[in-house]
């Protein structure tokens, strides 16, 4: 499975977010949208506005990570909204198999994800039912922050199980992605890697995005 840059917007600059998307789109794989609500992680970001102007500037599969609490309420809706995948949290998802298949139904495919500090095995039953598997590898929440190592051992077992099982599930990392953590991620078995600051925060985001590339070919 090709490994795959992932652009976060979360750290763009949105006084000129079509030009920002413009000047990268040829060069990532698909977009994060992180969806914060003040309550499950201590940040506000984007509602349904900022999703449906992103799917107007890129034809580019774009997530929705929602880091909401009651996911369940919103999920369909950013489906339809144009999401192509709805990441939910299992730590806020009292009944994620109701959730995906109501992402299912919207036209979307279901994520699922997990914090630092929850095992891998919080998410083990529900590989067979989710696209993707989102192991946060910072503390939900922010952008800019430092790449937590240990967090490549649950990288490592949903990789084994969906191997095991035969799933062939999209493993994404996110937080404190840059050259050398992409590589160590990549090596864990991840293939989706999202990365905002390291490329939104540089001079150049076409040698940004080159360099990332370079490490994890």
């Amino acid at each position: 499975m090709a490994n795959q840059i992932v652009a976060s917007i979360l750290d763009c600059d949105f006084r000129r977010l079509a030009a920002e998307v413009e000047a990268v789109d040829g060069q990532v794989d698909r977009y994060q949208v992180d969806v914060m609500d003040g309550h499950f992680v201590p940040n506000l970001s984007f509602g349904f506005p900022i999703l449906a102007a992103m799917r107007k500037l890129t034809a580019k599969p774009i997530e929705a990570d929602l880091m909401i609490s009651n996911p369940d309420r919103f999920a369909a809706k950013y489906a339809e909204t144009g999401a192509d995948y709805v990441i939910v949290h299992v730590e806020a998802s009292e009944h994620p198999r109701r959730i995906f298949e109501a992402i299912r139904k919207a036209g979307g495919k279901p994520g699922i994800s997990l914090s630092p500090g929850t095992p891998a095995e919080a998410i083990r039953e529900f590989l067979p039912e989710v696209d993707m598997a989102l192991v946060m590898t910072v503390r939900p929440g922010f952008g800019g922050q430092s790449f937590m190592t240990g967090q490549l051992q649950l990288v490592k077992a949903i990789r084994a199980w969906s191997d095991e099982l035969g799933l062939g599930l999209h493993v994404e990392v996110d937080g404190g992605i840059k050259p050398d953590t992409a590589r160590l991620a990549a090596d864990a078995g991840a293939d989706l890697l999202v990365t905002g600051s390291y490329i939104f925060g540089s001079d150049d985001y076409r040698k940004a995005i080159a360099t990332l590339r370079s490490h994890i070919a």
